[in-house]
């Protein structure tokens, strides 16, 4: 019996090859593990995120365009359920 992935899985993983296009794999290897974890936070993100992968890939798009990073310690950057998508926040930082 296989086990379905969620679709915001499969939205990050669908992520990679573009990600790593526009940067390195290692940061791509870092910022999906970022990003699983700041879906996962809450359930609200999670159903915003499994309704709407599409938001999410293209969420994590945006991490790697500009270079930002979602490393909770740093702060310069979040995932956030918004307008029943997944929106990459800026801070302020």
């Amino acid at each position: 019996m296989s086990k379905e992935i969620a679709p915001y899985k499969s939205a990050i993983i669908k992520a990679q090859e573009k990600f790593t296009k526009i940067a390195s794999p290692e940061d791509y290897d870092k910022e999906s593990i970022f990003a699983m974890q700041a879906i996962m936070k809450s359930d609200f993100a999670m159903k915003t995120a499994n309704d709407n992968p599409t938001s999410v890939h293209l969420a994590m798009l945006n991490v790697a365009s500009t270079g930002l990073t979602l490393n909770p310690a740093h702060g310069y950057a979040y995932l956030v359920p918004r307008d029943r998508a997944i929106r990459l926040d800026i801070s302020y930082k």
